[in-house]
């Protein structure tokens, strides 16, 4: 249980980290979309802390695949499409 901590932990720190970076910068260059993007991280790290309870409430013993699962999901509806988006408005603010 205490690698399990750990694991989530440093997820958890990561995301925040990452997250408090990119919402910085969009507040920065005005970025229009920043109050859904932000409501989209905010619904991201409630599934992982729901995966966080799961895992450690030993509700569930296939938390693993649900992380995996998600993260994967996050990875194609968020990062390749609203990161992108992000990415692409950022281009044409610095031109």
């Amino acid at each position: 249980k205490e690698e399990l901590v750990a694991f989530f932990q440093e997820l958890n720190d990561y995301i925040e980290q990452h997250f408090k970076f990119e919402e910085g910068l969009m507040a920065e260059m005005g970025y229009v979309y920043m109050d859904s993007h932000i409501i989209m991280h905010n619904n991201f790290i409630e599934k992982i802390q729901h995966a966080y309870n799961t895992a450690i409430n030993n509700e569930e013993t296939d938390y693993f695949t649900y992380l995996i699962d998600m993260v994967s999901s996050w990875i194609t509806n968020h990062i390749l499409t609203e990161d992108v988006k992000f990415g692409k408005f950022l281009s044409k603010s610095t031109d």
